[in-house]
């Protein structure tokens, strides 16, 4: 299954397939790490850093602990990224714009 994700094309010159991102941003997902003692994410993601080095990738830590795997452009860390942001959904409640039956 690796072998197949590793031998996809990339739709960016300056990044492995969006398949082979998933799986390393998936492998170093906060959850993964929460209820095991014996893990350390902190080796983990150093270790997943330094792999990638030499394919002139690094891995950038979210506020929220989730991980980008980003292209090195000398010492500037791109976290640029073609995803769709999420939207957000408001809601309105109606009565709020109901003009009351009597002005005193």
């Amino acid at each position: 299954m690796l072998e197949e994700i590793n031998e996809k094309t990339s739709q960016q010159s300056n990044l492995p397939s969006a398949e082979l991102v998933k799986v390393i941003e998936n492998l170093l997902h906060p959850d993964h790490f929460l209820f095991e003692e014996t893990l350390d994410r902190t080796k983990a993601i150093e270790a997943a850093s330094l792999c990638l080095k030499s394919s002139e990738l690094t891995i950038a830590e979210a506020s929220n602990g989730k991980v980008k795997v980003c292209p090195i452009h000398g010492e500037f860390v791109s976290t640029a990224h073609n995803e769709v942001p999420p939207e957000k959904l408001i809601s309105f409640k109606p009565s709020v714009f109901q003009v009351p039956s009597e002005v005193h």
